[in-house]
């Protein structure tokens, strides 16, 4: 049920940033450990839930959480994420900007991935789910 997932702005110190085409590789999405505003714990065997609900996916990336997953986001996505796989304890993937987002908002882009590119440990990306 990938409706119950979506993606909003929490370290991509591994993460590779290309402001040039819009990447940032290698994107830890959710680790093991205490799931921050979920009141949940999540496991090994999360992160392989996780991992074969979004095999074979692009899913939709937002700047906020805000309206994650109730909310009719349609026209808010900046992106999508691909390429799950499972690193040591996390879930990591592939953000790719669309172009769209690039050159409509400008300046948010360029605020992310300079945020991405010069202070990695204040920036990185969480998945939300139910």
């Amino acid at each position: 049920m990938t409706e119950n997932f979506a993606f909003g702005a929490n370290g991509i110190d591994q993460s590779q940033v290309d402001s040039e085409s819009g990447t940032l590789s290698v994107v830890s999405l959710i680790s093991v450990g205490p799931a921050l505003g979920h009141g949940l714990f999540v496991d090994d065997a999360s992160l392989d839930s996780l991992m074969l609900e979004l095999q074979g996916q692009n899913l939709p990336a937002y700047i906020t959480h805000r309206g994650a997953i109730f909310d009719d986001r349609l026209t808010r996505e900046i992106g999508m994420f691909d390429n799950f796989r499972i690193e040591g304890d996390r879930l990591v993937g592939d953000f790719q900007a669309f172009d769209s987002f690039r050159e409509d908002e400008s300046k948010k882009f360029n605020r992310l991935f300079e945020l991405a590119e010069k202070m990695p440990e204040r920036f990185g990306l969480s998945i939300v789910f139910s």
